[in-house]
């Protein structure tokens, strides 16, 4: 059964004309450029703290730069979180391969049961599964591809590339099984 939603989509310069019909203090070409640039969907909900509580209505004297700093403020925050998440993840691969490498030195290790002792039958095939997944779909990357000349592997590689191409939650999973 199709869902049918009684709001329609409206154009910016509409949607523009609400949020000023509201009381907030812009001038419109800026304000539709900011819609353009961010969509209103995304902008409304930093809209919603400068509203009289219990209304759409915005408190006397809100302006439009006051939200757009709000909004600058988060993106800047979000910018520098991921900066760091991102930082944390190589630092967690490089971890993780250079201590794989001190337990067994032979690349393709992770691929026996024995490496992962701490997961089941089931989840170490479903964690195998997924790496061979993650490098066929990378397969066209220049340094898989190098490695596969390299390695001549055909499913798996070496641990050390496999690394970069298996996705987040992968990498999470393949953590947990180490001892």
């Amino acid at each position: 059964m199709v869902k049918t939603y009684a709001h329609r989509g409206e154009d910016n310069a509409t949607l523009a004309d609400l949020v000023i019909g509201r009381g907030l203090s812009c001038d419109k070409a800026e304000l539709l450029g900011i819609l353009d640039a961010v969509g209103y969907y995304r902008f409304k909900g930093y809209l919603v703290p400068f509203y009289v509580v219990g209304s759409e209505s915005f408190k006397t004297g809100t302006r439009l730069s006051d939200i757009w700093a709000v909004y600058n403020f988060d993106r800047n925050l979000r910018e520098c979180v991921l900066s760091g998440i991102a930082r944390l993840e190589v630092a967690l691969r490089a971890m993780i391969v250079r201590c794989a490498c001190q337990m067994d030195a032979d690349p393709l290790a992770y691929t026996r049961d024995s490496f992962f002792p701490r997961l089941s039958a089931y989840e170490r095939a479903d964690l195998l599964l997924r790496i061979a997944k993650a490098v066929h779909q990378a397969k066209n990357e220049p340094f898989l591809e190098y490695a596969i000349k390299q390695y001549g592997f055909s499913d798996l590689p070496p641990i050390w590339t496999m690394m970069e191409v298996i996705p987040m939650g992968t990498l999470i999973a393949l953590y947990r099984g180490l001892p």
